[in-house]
């Protein structure tokens, strides 16, 4: 049998559901259609995966915590009824009017795909600053922002899609304290660090709450139930803009959440 010569590369889904390359697969005249079939067969499972993957975590870091917001509103609404404080009660009926519209836009924009085709209105440093107002003014937690003018600089030199990321990152790592650290304040720093084999974006959420005594690992049981995608879209988020992410905590010492992101530039 003739060999075509033809070495197509079969994809793979690694163990977090992206593409992988697989193994190169020598082809004949009798093998080559088949092969063929198969290997775009994967590369549209693959695509498909991505996709799905994708709307998940816009979902969840968009969505969901809108939902959460609602929900403790809807708690405030109850206990504000129980004590016939109307004055409490109006203002967390207008809060759940503002968060509900909330969800609505930011459902059309996953649905409509609106943030691929769109570049963010601002920069990094506004766009968290925006972030923090929301937080202290809907949670009443102070949340401090520092960002350099070179890490501005840095996030908008990775593109539109990777700002993106790191502002889902920043805010899903800002619901994670509201939602469980019990804390009294929160820092957001960027900064670029420059060293060792070249310069390096650090992008870091720290709390003073209550901490955990080790880094979380996502539950298969909770994920598979809808629940523990924090630290994974997280992590996730982090690898497409071609870094990682790292946790670092403990019981009553609070929680710092970094991503560092290499940067291209000379010593690289």
């Amino acid at each position: 049998m003739a060999d075509l010569g033809i070495v197509p590369v079969q994809p793979t889904l690694g163990p977090d559901g992206d593409a992988r390359p697989g193994e190169a697969v020598p082809v004949t005249a009798t093998t080559a259609v088949p092969v063929a079939a198969t290997t775009v067969q994967r590369a549209a499972e693959a695509a498909a995966t991505a996709e799905r993957r994708r709307i998940a975590r816009e979902l969840h870091d968009s969505v969901s915590q809108a939902l959460f917001v609602l929900h403790r509103r809807a708690e405030v609404v109850e206990r504000a009824l129980d004590a016939g404080d109307e004055t409490t009660l109006r203002a967390a009926a207008a809060g759940l009017r503002e968060v509900s519209q909330q969800a609505i836009d930011e459902l059309r924009a996953v649905l409509g795909d609106l943030r691929s085709a769109e570049a963010p209105a601002q920069g990094f440093g506004a766009a968290l600053s925006a972030l923090a107002r929301w937080v202290r003014d809907t949670h009443e937690l102070p949340v401090l922002v520092e960002v350099g003018a070179d890490a501005d600089a840095a996030v908008a030199g990775l593109g539109p899609e990777a700002a993106r990321h790191l502002q889902r990152l920043v805010g899903e790592a800002l619901h994670n304290t509201v939602k469980h650290a019990r804390a009294s304040g929160v820092l957001v720093h960027a900064a670029v660090e420059h060293g060792g084999p070249g310069r390096c974006l650090v992008v870091g959420v720290s709390d003073d709450g209550c901490g955990f005594p080790e880094p979380a690992r996502p539950d298969p049981a909770e994920t598979a139930a809808g629940r523990g995608h924090g630290q994974q879209t997280m992590r996730e988020r982090a690898r497409l803009c071609g870094g990682h992410l790292a946790v670092d905590s403990a019981a009553g010492e609070g929680t710092r959440v970094v991503v560092r992101i290499p940067l291209p530039g000379e010593g690289r």
